[in-house]
């Protein structure tokens, strides 16, 4: 794994986001791995790689934050659960609109719409991420 690049990400994703928001990035290990194995056998430059994998975790972040709704009606934690979610998918928006990168953005809007209607449906979230996963493997092949 392509520790500096995560690193480096997952630094300027704290940078990027408002410090006020209090929201900690927190991706699973194997998220990350499949992502940087994605990217290690790309032949991007390292910009566009920070592009893609910030963008990965924004969005993953965002998708479990609104997964976790259900989690949490009961609890009280509902209304943070969806400000959290919509504040991290503004930020996913925000960030490839900085890498100037509108093409992977008009490409995973639909995918993002379609994995929140499956989750209303009962989609459960590993396979949210596989076909999410699936996706920006399918963009970074072409």
């Amino acid at each position: 794994m392509d520790n500096k690049l995560t690193q480096d990400t997952l630094t300027k994703l704290e940078k990027h986001m408002n410090s006020a928001v209090h929201i900690r990035l927190v991706i699973a290990d194997e998220e990350l791995v499949r992502m940087d194995q994605l990217l290690a056998n790309s032949r991007m430059k390292r910009k566009r790689k920070m592009a893609v994998l910030g963008s990965y975790v924004l969005l993953y972040m965002a998708l479990l934050s609104h997964r976790q709704i259900d989690d949490h009606l009961e609890s009280g934690g509902l209304n943070r659960d969806l400000l959290d979610g919509d504040y991290l998918f503004g930020s996913y928006i925000r960030w490839l609109i900085d890498f100037d990168d509108n093409e992977l953005l008009a490409y995973l809007s639909p995918v993002h719409k379609r994995i929140q209607i499956q989750f209303m449906e009962g989609l459960p979230f590993k396979l949210a991420m596989d076909q999410l996963f699936e996706h920006y493997r399918l963009y970074l092949s072409k």
